[in-house]
């Protein structure tokens, strides 16, 4: 029997791995990001060398001060086994996340670019440059990672700039020529051509891929334009971090806060693992510390892990620090009567045989965030994951740290072409039998009067807020998930780069199975008192942030947000309005007339529900606020 998929599906049973679709991280970025456009009109000047971008510094586009465009997505959750931290990723969405042809499937052509900013090839310190000055390009590059492969049409390209007017093909590597391993290969490029020593000369890299979608992936890392160097030169004297370094946490990615402080020792890890990259040719001795930082910015623990010794990377592979299994500290995180927390953990290394070589690759920031609900993902969906089945079940357990009222659950849908926005199903919670889901102790058809069906959000995160109609009391371990009504895949966001498989189960035939897909689905159990009734009604409301004449701006923001209520809803009237928490207390109000100003400085970051209220009419209505760091 033939089985016939979408193309850029995977099978496993009746598991089905899709690609991302639209990639939200950029499409919310930019919201924040908005006057990032109109500062390339301007950052034109020629640059001397060295170019020299491992795309380590923190943002996800490149830096303006080695390129051009917005484009190409600079992140850490796409590659496998980088040289250092951080790469520029190709694919076939545009610089807002959106696909660059969403009226066919099959749509392909030129995606991404990644231009050099204009170089001084004509001079260098003063003198005349020539293919006698040895100058070449080179670069890292790796088809998929954690994404979706390239297929055989695909291709990665590079080309330069000739006399300030046409681009020229100089090397290109097609989807075809990618065999089973994806590890990145490095690429050295001579420049010999005299025409190419102009002032204003340029390099660029783009991709040809399926253009209606985050799909057909190529990650490039660690370019280098310099002048002396020969084909040989493949070793730079860089010591840097390869990934993120993870929670503090043992068994979440994020969790309750009140949850948390019901035992904080018993929810830390007592071992950190980084992975460091010694890219030069020698021995190295480094230095490595942690400080923590909380929601105010002040210092509240360093830690001084030593110096040791790492072998370079090329003949061992990465560091693991610490080499043996030391606790970092004796730590947890402050116990206080809050309902949310937040920290920032910077982890620094130091080259001791280079003291002075500070590069953005050196320095990794995880926030450990604690809110009302319980995390295994990172935030992140490198694909989506569905069943194939009608009457197919998934169910994800989670171990609370206390008992208390399970109210709801956040999920992420994957925003595919494929619109199944229409595609309902059952919202359920299992209780736990012998280590997998047993019976269920909840049901949930519809919400609000409208059947419960997958929901796309471009808020701060993505998640959609899906809320019992009973709010259900937990004291044990239990399962949240689904049953689907059709055979069509619904896509709930798959972050590859957290593996919670052994959390995660399905059900195809009335027997459950763990899942063969590595990863963690996104689906976040919250908890806590049920939020006060309107605001419940203002969290599921149909109406958009921005209707009506109020506007609250900015949004995000981490110091103030402006209130203009104009005069269509609230015609000089006096009105209240007040910021509350996910878990429906007020944490500041304002009485104004016309605008307002609220500090939001001290506030932890996070998700804020702004209640707008007309005194004299009492009418009232809610908009969702974002507080960033």
């Amino acid at each position: 029997m033939l089985l016939l998929f979408p193309a850029g599906q995977f099978l496993f049973a009746q598991e089905v791995l899709s690609p991302a679709g639209f990639n939200r991280a950029i499409g919310i970025k930019n919201l924040q990001n908005a006057s990032w456009n109109k500062m390339q009109s301007w950052v034109t000047d020629t640059i001397s060398l060295p170019l020299a971008d491992d795309f380590s510094k923190e943002g996800i586009y490149p830096d303006t001060a080695y390129w051009l465009g917005t484009s190409v997505f600079i992140n850490t959750d796409y590659p496998v086994h980088p040289p250092t931290i951080g790469v520029a990723t190709f694919d076939g969405v545009d610089s807002l996340g959106q696909p660059y042809d969403s009226s066919n499937v099959y749509a392909y052509g030129v995606a991404d670019y990644l231009t050099s900013r204009p170089l001084r090839l004509d001079s260098f310190g003063g003198n005349k440059m020539t293919p006698a000055d040895s100058v070449y390009l080179s670069f890292f590059y790796q088809p998929q990672g954690r994404g979706n492969a390239p297929d055989p049409d695909d291709s990665l390209v590079l080309e330069f700039r000739v006399n300030d007017t046409a681009w020229t093909h100089i090397w290109s590597i097609p989807g075809k020529a990618v065999g089973p391993d994806s590890s990145f290969t490095e690429v050295m490029i001579p420049i010999t051509d005299s025409t190419l020593f102009y002032k204003g000369f340029q390099f660029r890299f783009k991709n040809y891929a399926t253009i209606s979608g985050n799909v057909d992936q190529w990650n490039v890392d660690y370019v280098r334009l310099d002048r002396l160097r020969s084909f040989d030169d493949t070793l730079v004297d860089d010591i840097a971090f390869a990934y993120q370094t993870g929670p503090l946490l043992k068994n979440f990615r994020q969790m309750p806060w009140r949850h948390f402080v019901q035992n904080p020792p018993a929810q830390m890890k007592d071992t950190l693992r980084n992975y460091i990259s010694n890219l030069s040719d020698t021995l190295k001795n480094i230095s490595y510390a942690f400080d923590i930082f909380d929601v105010n910015g002040a210092n509240i623990h360093s830690y001084n892990g030593g110096g040791e010794n790492i072998e370079p990377f090329y003949s061992s592979g990465y560091h693991k620090y610490p080499a043996h299994a030391t606790p970092p500290v004796s730590y947890v995180f402050p116990a206080d009567t809050l309902d949310s927390a937040y920290f920032e953990i910077r982890h620094v290394l130091r080259d001791n045989s280079n003291p002075a070589s500070n590069k953005w690759n050196d320095t990794v920031r995880f926030r450990q965030e604690f809110y009302d609900y319980y995390a295994y993902d990172d935030g992140t969906a490198e694909n989506g994951y569905g069943l194939n089945v009608i009457g197919g079940m998934i169910a994800y357990r989670f171990s609370p740290a206390k008992s208390d009222t399970l109210r709801g659950v956040y999920m992420y849908f994957n925003r595919m072409l494929v619109n199944v926005y229409y595609r309902t199903f059952k919202l359920v919670v299992w209780n736990d039998a012998g280590g997998q889901p047993g019976s269920i102790i909840y049901q949930q058809d519809s919400l609000d009067g409208d059947m419960v069906r997958p929901h796309y959000r471009d808020s701060l995160n993505g998640f959609y807020f899906y809320r019992f109609n009973t709010p259900l009391y937990i004291t044990a371990p239990f399962y949240v998930g689904w049953i689907q009504n059709t055979k069509d895949l619904l896509n709930i966001g798959l972050d590859r780069n957290t593996n919670s498989t052994g959390n995660m189960f399905y059900n195809i035939a009335g027997v459950w199975y763990n899942s063969l897909i590595t990863g963690s689905w996104m689906i976040r159990p919250v908890f806590g008192e049920p939020l006060p009734p309107d605001v419940n009604a203002g969290l599921l409301s149909p109406r958009e942030e921005t209707s009506g004449s109020i506007l609250v701006s900015p949004n995000p923001s981490g110091d103030y947000i402006r209130i203009d209520a104009g005069p269509g809803e609230f015609p000089a009237h006096r009105y209240s309005s007040g910021l509350y928490d996910l878990a429906g207390n007020l944490v500041l109000s304002y009485n104004a007339k016309g605008n307002a100003v609220m500090d939001v400085r001290n506030l932890p970051a996070g998700l804020y529900f702004l209640k707008i209220e007309d005194k004299a009419s009492g009418f009232s209505t809610f908009r969702k606020v974002a507080v960033v760091h």
